[in-house]
């Protein structure tokens, strides 16, 4: 029964404005489910007029004056009972009404999507209501501010009649107190669970009175503006850009409606009796409409054999065997409907993610189509299904999306199975908390469930990523998996975790030979194979694997480097550590395909192996025509053991490194230099060399002459006729001299 109060969303509902009708009305009432709200969306044209009211326990939404034939089959396969818990469509002699029951103390609203349909939205009270919708991107000022000020007309004008409506008594607001409900009647049988509503909640002062605000929040008034209600208005500015002309649209992969909630047999038997005929013929509408049922109910086997028997001409053969592929995790033709490398938006794309055929995300606005997609498939198939799209979402690094899809499934209210313990697993470490992660992944990997495999090698991954040992057990259950599998399309991905795995013990030549055993048995992933390898032995550490086991990796995988410019930085990380570890020759044979190219980094790191031989001429003809500061130190080297210090200062001050020349200034005589150190010991020693060669006297300071001049101010005595003045002497001198000359010696040059 319709209160006065009600009366109020009647004229909210007829402030319209006209549009041109752009869909047929009633048909089938659509349901999906969506984090924080669950939404009910009706066909009607943008003209029709319509009201919503709300009581406690339902919503209604009346079209006054029309006779619509709205269908409520299947609207519970894609949405829980746990906010809407009824939903009936009647036609009365004051027009149609659509009465949805409510299981919770939400929030109601009813807005058009796209000026196509009419939503009706049961939302979590916590959750953030969506943003207004907005200008399109390139509006200009005026169009905006006419907008604008019509959106404010409409509200000021609907405010007045609410206002008249108030002082003649027709339209009575929610009082600001909190509202006690009684026990609501029992729902009629069908409709949902009987027994007490829950109590809205308490009324809180929140927007000034006489306001659209204020009026957004009484529970028995919904409002929106126009533009709101509306769509239609500007839905000629907002036209989303058409998808290319490959991608599907959305009709023709509504799998959701292609059965209903009635067991298998009482929907395929019909079929089944008409699936062939006389002479053996095959009816391809039946045919179609039983693989489409299979389809529905996740037989993807089942599907892909029927069209395997019957189907040679069945025009969408190819995206329903694609269709059931994916529904069974199998490789879909790389060919075929769902191996678009276009971004599809909606099902489409949301089909292509599942396939794997291409990355799962392609772009906040193409994934929030493909996101809405999701959210509208049923219950069951969304269980089936959001396991492994979240699970494609985390091997991209897309964390936040995948957390996105985990919860839509959660939604479904099906309960937790192994694939979606899985995913939390998963999503748990890639938001930091690895321990419980680890945890969780080894009781799966444990449990002999469907997903075990897979939790084994999220397992080895994650403790690689942490830098934790690994033990030797996960190494048996690595190739105790792989053997197992053999076959399988994981085999691969276990036989790479255990590369990574004895690689990160340090087993690096065991490592080695893993790979050379793999890329035998799996011809297919032979590349990516040599690639997991060639970076496990450029990033080893020598020291920790051991000399001679480092150099046996670093000879297994040479084959495994590529030629082109591609292989150039690992030739060079293993060269580098060869060189380390006082291999030079297999170092520049290593380098040789990036030397003939000539390639710069390479050339240097040659030049460095030319001088670990001994080499110097050649380490130049290896730096030929290279300059800057990079190369500058090496050519200094080289010059300086070709016996040319001079030169390897000269070579240094031009690049601007000075300071790296002190090395050279004891060899090349420039005691200036030499004493410029900050050492003093070492300044007097310049001071005294300077002045035995007649160079220009160097000023040492006083706390280096005093040992100088104690040392070598008398001459040592006489040992041809020993004496014991002589051996005093030397007891008093010997210190002096042997300390000079010890630090002299001790420090490096």
């Amino acid at each position: 029964m319709r209160t006065r109060r009600d009366c109020a969303a009647v004229l909210a509902g007829a402030v319209l404005l006209a549009a041109p009708a752009v869909a047929q009305e009633g048909g089938a009432i659509r349901t999906g489910e969506h984090a924080g709200f669950t939404r009910v969306v009706m066909t009607i044209e943008p003209t029709t007029e319509w009201s919503l009211e709300t009581a406690p326990g339902r919503a209604t939404i009346l079209f006054p004056g029309r006779r619509l034939e709205f269908g409520v089959e299947g609207v519970w396969d894609r949405i829980p009972r746990d906010r809407v818990d009824a939903i009936e469509a009647t036609v009365g002699p004051e027009g149609t009404r659509v009465v949805v029951g409510l299981a919770c103390d939400c929030r109601i609203s009813a807005s058009f999507v796209g000026a196509r349909h009419l939503a009706l939205d049961v939302g979590d009270r916590d959750a953030v209501r969506p943003a207004p919708p907005e200008l399109p991107p390139g509006t200009d000022a005026a169009s905006e501010a006419r907008v604008r000020a019509a959106v404010a007309s409409a509200e000021k004008a609907l405010i007045a009649n609410l206002s008249r409506a108030v002082d003649q008594g027709v339209v009575v607001p929610a009082p600001a107190e909190a509202a006690v409900v009684a026990e609501a009647p029992p729902a009629a049988p069908g409709q949902g669970a009987g027994g007490p509503r829950p109590e809205p909640r308490p009324r809180t002062e929140g927007a000034p009175p006489g306001t659209i605000a204020a009026l957004a929040e009484l529970d028995q008034i919904e409002t929106i503006s126009v533009y709101d209600r509306d769509g239609a208005a500007l839905a000629a500015t907002r036209v989303p850009p058409a998808p290319p002309a490959v991608c599907l649209p959305d009709d023709a992969l509504d799998i959701g409606a292609w059965g209903a909630a009635a067991p298998l047999a009482e929907q395929s038997q019909p079929l089944l009796r008409r699936l062939v005929g006389e002479f053996d013929r095959t009816d391809p509408e039946a045919l179609a409409a039983l693989v489409r049922l299979y389809l529905r109910l996740g037989l993807g086997a089942e599907a892909e054999s029927l069209i395997a028997g019957f189907g040679t001409d069945l025009p969408d053969a190819p995206l329903l065997v694609a269709m059931a592929r994916t529904l069974e995790g199998r490789p879909v033709d790389p060919a075929g409907p769902l191996a678009v490398a276009e971004d599809c938006p909606g099902r489409h794309g949301l089909w292509i993610a599942l396939a794997g055929t291409g990355p799962a995300w392609r772009g906040e606005a193409q994934f929030a189509t493909v996101q809405e997609a999701f959210a509208d498939l049923p219950v069951d198939l969304r269980a089936l299904l959001g396991p492994p799209l979240a699970l494609r979402l985390l091997d991209e690094g897309r964390a936040a999306e995948a957390r996105e899809i985990e919860t839509t499934t959660i939604r479904a209210g099906r309960g937790e199975t192994d694939a979606l313990a899985l995913v939390s697993a998963r999503l748990a470490a890639a938001e930091g908390d690895a321990e419980p992660a680890a945890a969780a992944l080894r009781a799966l990997a444990e449990s002999g469930s469907p997903v075990a495999t897979d939790a084994l090698i999220a397992l080895a991954r994650l403790a690689i990523a942490e830098g934790w040992t690994l033990p030797g057990r996960l190494i048996v259950d690595l190739r105790a998996a792989a053997l197992v599998q053999r076959g399988d399309p994981r085999e691969t991905e276990l036989r790479v975790a255990l590369i990574e795995a004895l690689a990160a013990r340090g087993e690096i030549v065991a490592a080695m030979a893993e790979t050379a055993a793999a890329r035998q048995d799996l011809r297919r992933a032979r590349s990516r194979l040599a690639a997991i390898a060639v970076a496990a032995v450029a990033a080893a550490d020598p020291e920790r694997v051991g000399t001679a086991a480092y150099a046996e990796a670093a000879l297994a995988a040479r084959p495994w480097l590529l030629a082109g410019p591609g292989g150039d930085a690992p030739r060079r990380a293993i060269a580098e550590r060869l060189v380390a570890v006082g291999l030079p020759n297999a170092a520049l044979d290593l380098l040789g395909p990036a030397l003939r190219r000539g390639e710069p980094d390479s050339r240097r790191l040659a030049a460095r192996a030319e001088l670990a031989l001994g080499r110097p001429d050649a380490a130049l003809a290896a730096l030929a025509g290279l300059d800057g500061p990079a190369t500058a130190p090496i050519r200094a080297a080289a010059l300086a053991r070709r016996g040319a210090p001079a030169e390897a200062i000269t070579v240094l001050e031009a690049a601007g490194d000075g300071a790296a020349a002190a090395p050279y200034a004891w060899a090349s005589g420039d005691w200036g230099r030499a004493a410029a150190t900050g050492d003093p010991d070492r300044a007097a020693m310049a001071a005294y060399m300077a002045a035995r060669a007649g160079a220009a006297p160097i000023a040492a300071p006083d706390a280096a002459v005093a040992p100088a001049a104690a040392a070598f101010a008398a001459p040592l005595p006489r040992l041809d006729r020993p004496s014991l003045g002589a051996a005093r002497s030397l007891v008093e001198r010997g210190p002096v001299i042997g300390t000079f000359v010890g630090g002299l010696i001790a420090r490096p040059d």
